[in-house]
């Protein structure tokens, strides 16, 4: 579902109230091709950035994913960590 302002649902209701189609959805779903049609270049270039923030955001990821383990893993090994087991289990 899509909210319309009123001079968009105005332009709609003549699309389908002059016959050009059968139903609000259908000429809504015309006019966003259209539109998207119309913006082909801005679309590629959001699309090409797009790609590029999903690489760096996987990246990020991986990396914190590494340095947290790295650290947990640390933690299990320093004497100080055994240390605090030890006296959470006296």
């Amino acid at each position: 579902m899509v909210r319309l302002g009123d001079a968009a649902l105005t332009a709609v209701d003549q699309l389908v109230e002059g016959g050009l189609f059968g139903s609000r959805s259908e000429a809504a779903a015309f006019l966003l091709g259209a539109g998207i049609e119309a913006q082909r270049e801005l679309f590629a270039r959001v699309g090409k950035h797009s790609a590029e923030i999903k690489r760096i955001r996987q990246s990020l990821r991986r990396d914190a994913l590494h340095a947290l383990r790295g650290t947990a893993a640390k933690s299990q090994r320093s004497p100080s960590a055994r240390k605090s087991k030890e006296k959470l289990g006296s």
